[in-house]
């Protein structure tokens, strides 16, 4: 072996797990002994894994596993900091309050063994208020209301992510030592679809793609891509609440095997400035009574009345929800002419500069991908906010404008996304389809979460204003 042997390739053998084990065979390892710790936690508002570790005996004695989590987590941001109370919104948790405690009450089908650690699991919750409330404004709850409408109509929606990422030979000390300057990419050239750098990259790469299949997080496919450092990993469709816990824990699963190696894998939309970003494509289809509904072989183009009005629905609202899409201001930095970013309000077929793609070429895989998304998008309110509009759609029946022809970037009378997450918020804020179908209460908090970003990124004196300004001004 060389020096790049992975500590995580490395605990994923010791562990004897080179196969997944259900939820239910991990339970009983956790009764067993044969576990003996469990990471109990979920998603907060910028898509970090906030959690707690819990004896594996402790949580088998429990008929409802579940921690307390102080409210805390809510109201800190990205970088850890507490927002303070944002003007004009009521039950902000903050130190007037006291902070008081929420639960996290675990999702037993979603328990993994995590191979690339010493026997332990983990497992993602739902909150809920101690008196049993729902903590609605969570990311997972938020796209399980939006599910529940799906279903309580008889539809079922599928879900299948797409993820960017760049892996740097950095740790995050390293990086700050360098003041996140001259950063080095595990690729120095960009090479997508490279075959060759794919093989050079396998000690990383394929090292990932074992351990998640081993935590039951199946990659469909996996290639370098056009930035520095960058791969594109695939997974595979599932109901809109198993796809968006895979992808969850897929980002969780590569940022933590990547730093056990003293690497650090990047989601971040926008790394190095000539290369292109990293995304989040989403392909999506509905089902009826375990039937694709999206396929009509007999109407125009192959898509069903259902279809074409999910398109209408999310066409509708794409930019309004800009700020689920681009959730922190580097997030617009991703976009721009020919850079395969989804930047305009537009759907079409089989054409990657569009931002919503309908392939309808035959049933089991008629589907509409949306590719307006960064990678550092909350996934589970991605999930939701696509699945709203698609739902305002198909409940208003709605009929999309003729799809676009051609290239459409080189269009400039199409309507393009907002330029700043500044610029998009009133959109979002007053938008109907938001506050009916993702919640007034979780429209106005998740607002202020992203006006607090833009605040922080407003103080900061940036690398390019120094050389620009220093001197000069």
């Amino acid at each position: 072996m060389t020096s790049q042997d992975s500590i995580a390739f490395d605990r994923m053998h010791a562990n004897g797990n080179s196969s997944p084990d259900d939820a239910a065979t991990v339970m009983e390892q956790i009764r067993s002994g044969e576990i003996e710790t469990v990471v109990v936690g979920g998603c907060d508002f910028a898509g970090v894994y906030r959690a707690k570790r819990m004896p594996a005996e402790r949580f088998a004695s429990m008929d409802e596993p579940r921690m307390e989590f102080s409210e805390y987590m809510w109201a800190m941001d990205i970088d850890d900091y507490p927002q303070p109370t944002p003007e004009g919104i009521d039950g902000w948790p903050d130190w007037k309050t006291g902070f008081g405690d929420i639960e996290a009450v675990a999702d037993l089908d979603t328990l993994r063994r995590v191979p690339w650690l010493d026997r332990t699991a983990i497992v993602l919750c739902s909150y809920r208020y101690e008196k049993g409330r729902d903590y609605e404004t969570s990311p997972r709850n938020v796209l399980q209301q939006v599910v529940g409408r799906y279903e309580s109509l008889g539809l079922e929606p599928r879900m299948a992510p797409e993820l960017e990422f760049i892996v740097l030979r950095e740790t995050e000390a390293s990086a700050i030592e360098k003041n996140f300057h001259n950063l080095k990419p595990l690729s120095p050239r960009p090479m997508a679809y490279g075959a060759v750098q794919g093989t050079v990259d396998d000690h990383v790469i394929g090292r990932l793609v074992a351990g998640l299949k081993a935590m039951r997080v199946p990659v469909e496919a996996w290639n370098p891509e056009g930035a520095m450092g960058q791969y594109e990993l695939n997974l595979p469709h599932a109901a809109a609440l198993d796809a968006a816990d895979v992808g969850f824990f897929f980002k969780h699963g590569v940022k933590e095997m990547c730093a056990l190696d003293g690497l650090i894998a990047s989601f971040m939309p926008k790394v190095f400035s000539a290369d292109f970003g990293s995304s989040l494509h989403v392909h999506q289809s509905v089902w009826r009574d375990g039937e694709p509904a999206f396929h009509d072989p007999d109407a125009e183009g192959g898509m069903s009345s259902l279809l074409r009005s999910f398109v209408a629905g999310q066409l509708q609202t794409l930019i309004e929800f800009a700020p689920i899409w681009l959730p922190t201001p580097p997030a617009f930095k991703r976009g721009g002419d020919y850079t395969a970013a989804g930047t305009t309000e537009t759907w079409g077929g089989d054409n990657k500069t569009l931002s919503l793609r309908v392939l309808a070429h035959e049933g089991k895989t008629c589907r509409v991908e949306h590719r307006v998304a960064g990678a550092d998008a909350n996934i589970y309110l991605a999930l939701a906010g696509m699945l709203a509009g698609g739902l305002h759609g198909i409940e208003n029946e709605l009929e999309p404008p003729a799809p676009t022809l051609g290239d459409a970037y080189a269009d400039k009378s199409l309507r393009t996304m907002p330029g700043s997450l500044e610029e998009s918020l009133p959109a979002f804020e007053q938008s109907e389809v938001a506050n009916k179908y993702l919640g007034e209460e979780f429209v106005q908090r998740y607002a202020a979460t992203r006006r607090w970003e833009i605040e922080q990124s407003r103080r900061e004196v940036t690398d390019w204003e120094l050389r620009r300004y220093l001197v000069r001004s």
